[in-house]
């Protein structure tokens, strides 16, 4: 009877019986999540297996979906466990490295071997994390580095670590005068010629970097990430001004430095390291033209802060904020 009604009403519709009825079981119609009919795939199983095609029972249906789900979820659990050893092993390695630094930076006599000693244990925690470091443009280092303002991006804490590791002679880094406070971190920072600032945004003048310039003019080159401190939103900050009214009322040379990757392994605000790999660019030194040797100072220290930040933007791989905010 079924059949006959069903040709009946075929015939009606398409003008002739169809080819083949088949009554299957419920569910060998297959359809989308939304209700539709996956016409393709229902003609295969039914190709494959005719009036048979339809759903299964509900108890091997959950059998078969839990079975099925061991090796996805077992991979998980790997997958998570792997990355916690990984964290937990990077900071072991971290702080025997960092006991070791700390020891030679104070006891050792002379800059040029403390500054080779702790490259040596950067390189060391970069190998034994298996974290491979990339610099390029080392070439573009002048063979003397007097009289001249390094700046680098910053994204994590590891930022300073792969500076070290990719700088071949010495700088004297800048830092916020609250690692002074601290003999821990006062102590190594005083050893490697660090030096200290109240303020890291200067605005137009330069009156907060003054006890900078004797350490400038006495061939010591400094470094600083003039974007003054990092978030967790990915992206380049805007830059303060302090490093380049320094470097152009000093007529000195900048150098912008880029690096990637540090943000992915350790983000900010947070302690679980990751496994990543890190690239460091070098770029040629910045001078003044002519032209802009004649502006005043603040459209000098404009100068060389545009064309750093247009390098570092181009190396550092991750968007431009002050492009953004303006957009917003």
């Amino acid at each position: 009877k079924l059949h006959e009604r069903i040709n009946t009403l075929a015939t009606d519709l398409i003008g002739g019986p169809p080819d083949e009825i088949v009554l299957a079981q419920k569910g060998a119609v297959l359809k989308t999540s939304s209700g539709k009919i996956r016409r393709s795939a229902s003609r295969d199983l039914f190709e494959k297996k005719g009036g048979k095609a339809g759903s299964q029972n509900l108890i091997w249906q959950l059998i078969r979906l839990s079975f099925n789900s061991i090796l996805p979820r077992t991979r998980r659990l790997l997958r998570l466990i792997r990355t916690y050893f990984f964290s937990f092993y990077s900071w072991g390695i971290f702080a025997l490295f960092t006991l070791l630094a700390w020891l030679s930076i104070v006891l050792l006599p002379r800059l040029s071997i403390r500054w080779r000693m702790i490259r040596f244990y950067a390189h060391s925690v970069a190998r034994l994390t298996f974290t491979p470091i990339k610099t390029t443009g080392l070439q573009n280092l002048p063979k003397d580095l007097s009289n001249t303002v390094i700046v680098v991006n910053h994204s994590s804490y590891l930022d300073s670590l792969v500076v070290v590791a990719s700088l071949p002679r010495p700088v004297s880094f800048v830092a916020k005068a609250e690692l002074f406070e601290r003999w821990l971190s006062r102590l190594p920072l005083k050893k490697l010629k660090t030096q200290f600032v109240e303020r890291y945004d200067t605005g137009k003048s330069v009156n907060d970097f003054k006890h900078l310039y004797p350490a400038l003019k006495e061939g010591e080159p400094l470094l600083f990430f003039p974007e003054g401190t990092f978030t967790r939103v990915p992206g380049l900050r805007p830059f303060h001004l302090g490093a380049f009214s320094l470097a152009a009322n000093a007529n000195a040379s900048v150098i912008p430095i880029a690096i990637s990757g540090t943000r992915s392994i350790l983000r900010p605000e947070a302690w679980f390291l990751q496994h990543g790999s890190i690239e460091v660019t070098i770029g040629k030194a910045i001078t003044l033209t002519d032209q802009e040797k004649g502006m005043d100072d603040w459209h000098k220290s404009l100068a060389l802060s545009a064309k750093s930040r247009s390098f570092i933007l181009r190396h550092c791989k991750e968007p431009d904020l002050v492009y953004e905010e303006r957009s917003l």
